[in-house]
């Protein structure tokens, strides 16, 4: 983890780890973000190819990393990332996280778009939108091309937003309500996945509450 925060919360990343690769054929490998400062995403075989001889002066199962322009610690207490990757095929979106008990008063933004380049074995950054924080793991959807979540900004307001898959521009903004409260705060997304149903309605999990947004195109 070398210079990571050593705080009562964090020694280490707290990053869950994410699959990546799911078909015959495919590079099959586990995406996680290291302890570092400023995290680095990093990419592990899960099963190591025959001609893989290795990175330099790398253990031989580190298939790739790249360190994430937006990720700034906030405290030392917890990571600067925390929350798993959210991978379609071999896209991977992660955002800067700010704490589990409200997110203070000016919270850090930042949301990355990274691709992992299955010929050259690396990975490639798509985009970096450092206007949105997206507190939550990020949540894909197809239907719309869009990857969701929450987050808080000035005045203890919290939002919902969409953001545009290919190039991380802001789609879709929701005011979900005002809520200054640390604990038991119904809008706070502590670093929880959205779930999106068969008509588009889309479900999250607040600090005291169970948030719904209703889909109003259908």
């Amino acid at each position: 983890m070398k210079n990571g925060p050593t705080g009562t919360f964090a020694e280490g990343s707290g990053t869950t780890p994410t699959l990546m690769g799911i078909g015959d054929g495919q590079d099959k490998l586990i995406v996680v973000a290291d302890g570092h400062e400023q995290n680095i995403l990093l990419a592990l075989w899960r099963e190591i190819p025959k001609d893989w001889t290795g990175l330099p002066g790398e253990d031989i199962r580190l298939a790739g990393k790249l360190q994430l322009p937006a990720a700034r610690r906030f405290s030392n207490k917890f990571q600067s990332i925390e929350n798993s990757p959210t991978v379609y095929g071999y896209d991977v979106a992660i955002a800067q996280f700010n704490g589990f008990l409200g997110q203070g008063k000016n919270p850090l933004k930042g949301v990355q778009k990274i691709r992992w380049n299955t010929e050259k074995n690396r990975f490639e950054l798509q985009w970096v939108n450092t206007e949105i924080n997206m507190n939550g793991v990020l949540t894909y959807s197809k239907g719309s091309n869009m990857v969701y979540s929450s987050g808080r900004e000035d005045k203890c307001n919290y939002y919902y937003y969409g953001l545009d898959w290919e190039t991380g521009e802001l789609r879709f903004r929701k005011h979900l309500g005002k809520s200054c409260k640390w604990l038991k705060n119904p809008f706070d997304d502590g670093g929880c996945q959205q779930i999106i149903d068969e008509e588009g309605n889309l479900y999250f999990a607040g600090g005291a509450s169970l948030v719904k947004l209703e889909n109003s195109t259908k």
